[in-house]
């Protein structure tokens, strides 16, 4: 029943409020009561994205006399305006969120009939928040208590007003000799740090800035898959997280604009991987190391989220080399099996076997702890290792990431430079790479807990 992925969303007839009519009503599913429609399409191994559409369809419906929703301020989001397919309704008892797309008209609504509705509402919801429960070995992400401090949000703002002013006519980013010799992996990254404070392309107050990251990242990619020139395209660094940010704008928007060449860049990706499961500096098939492997796995788990096709195969072939690089004695993972451990090997990979769905998995626990021992900001490739480090911690949750937070928070605060409304960080050690890397992965550490990032989410 759902439109062609491939639809701008705009033009899809279940995004306007008037259009409540259930998609193929011919089907068994049309048929059946809104709950049972949901159940019985968890029951068929719907994927979780296509079993969200259900769910705010049926919300539509049994809402569709719903009128005038009180409007408050939305909670703790800097941009109030309404997502594509989000919620958006108001609490009358307090300030936060309780959304589906857009609110509604104006008029009243009877009592009787909005109980019912309300109680077919709820129980959509726990039929959906249930099935995802009852998933084998899901268990579920623990309660997180961390919030973004007054301080914090103002600066990422800041930092996001700087990124912002520091964009290229082209789109790009670079501000240093090594960023401008890069400027596919910085303008990847610099995407994601809009991405992680709800930025998206024509949405929120640097939808602008993104869209045009986004076109620049499009626009320099040849029929190969390869993003710019051959000289500095095949640097899969650049390839693996440019692809990251390419996967998760299209997840997000559908945008028709990106799918074709996202799948160029996964071909290219796949077309690469070596024997043993892993990538190299280039796109050809010979040795392998787990920094540049951490990226194209994460690429190809962000494109299968979005709907790509990814064999598996090749994702468990990725998985089985980077638990090669474990160093068990101290926990830690290295560069190559059989080489010696590293505070930000060790974070990449955990991130990785993270995002892989293996949350629970011992080598990940056991690389969480190396990552506590070992944290501190003078290591060479803080900033890089951070980038990993910090959403592997939120993923496992807790108290892990409470402390986690609260120690990378401070320490990356400290040395932030302020200019009136503006913020930003220096390079970094070596590893800093420039003023525009550094502070693209400092903002989305410290705004991890505003959750934006569907990758993270567990």
């Amino acid at each position: 029943p759902d439109s062609n992925p491939d639809s701008n969303p705009d033009s899809n007839p279940d995004s306007n409020p008037d259009n409540r009519q259930v998609s193929n009503p011919d089907s068994n599913l049309a048929r059946v009561s809104p709950v049972r429609r949901v159940m019985g399409r968890s029951a068929t191994g719907t994927g979780l994205e296509e079993r969200e559409n259900w769910v705010l369809q049926m919300a539509r419906e049994v809402f569709s006399d719903c009128r005038n929703v009180n409007a408050k301020r939305c909670y703790s989001h800097p941009d109030p305006k309404p997502r594509r397919n989000t919620a958006h309704w108001l609490s009358n008892s307090s300030s936060g969120c309780l959304t589906v797309e857009s609110a509604v008209s104006s008029g009243k609504i009877n009592a009787v009939s909005r109980s019912i509705r309300f109680s077919i509402c709820i129980a959509i919801v726990y039929s959906f928040q249930f099935g995802e429960a009852a998933a084998p070995g899901a268990k579920p992400r623990p309660r997180d208590t961390v919030k973004v401090s007054t301080t914090h949000e103002k600066i990422i703002e800041g930092a996001l007003k700087y990124l912002a002013s520091k964009q290229k006519s082209n789109g790009s980013w670079g501000e240093s000799s090594e960023e401008r010799r890069h400027p596919v992996a910085i303008t990847g990254y610099t995407l994601i740090a809009f991405q992680s404070a709800g930025n998206l392309p024509g949405e929120g107050p640097y939808g602008k800035h993104v869209k045009k990251g986004m076109d620049y990242l499009l626009n320099v990619m040849g029929p190969d898959g390869i993003y710019g020139a051959h000289a500095s395209g095949q640097y899969m660094y650049a390839h693996g997280i440019a692809t990251i940010a390419l996967a998760e704008l299209y997840g997000q928007t559908r945008s028709r604009a990106i799918r074709p060449k996202l799948e160029r860049a996964i071909k290219l990706i796949i077309a690469s991987q070596n024997a043993q499961g892993g990538w190299r500096y280039r796109p050809l098939v010979r040795d392998a190391d787990i920094s540049v492997t951490v990226l194209q796995v994460v690429a190809l788990r962000a494109a299968k989220n979005g709907g790509i096709d990814v064999p598996q195969r090749t994702i468990d072939k990725a998985v089985k080399y980077v638990k090669a690089c474990h160093h068990s004695s101290s926990g830690g993972f290295s560069y190559q099996p059989g080489s010696g451990p590293g505070y930000a090997r060790t974070a990449a990979a955990i991130y990785s076997l993270q995002v892989c769905g293996l949350y629970e998995d011992p080598l990940v626990k056991k690389g969480s702890k190396y990552l506590e021992v070992n944290h501190r900001n003078t290591h060479q490739w803080y900033v890089y290792g951070n980038f990993y480090a910090t959403p592997a911690q939120y993923m496992i949750g807790g108290e892990t990431w409470e402390k986690w937070y609260k120690i990378v928070a401070d320490t990356v605060v400290r040395d932030v430079k302020t200019q009136g409304s503006i913020y930003y960080w220096d390079k970094h050690a070596r590893g800093g790479v420039g003023p525009i890397y550094t502070t693209s992965v400092f903002t989305t550490m410290l705004a991890m807990p505003y959750h934006y990032i569907p990758l993270y989410q567990r």
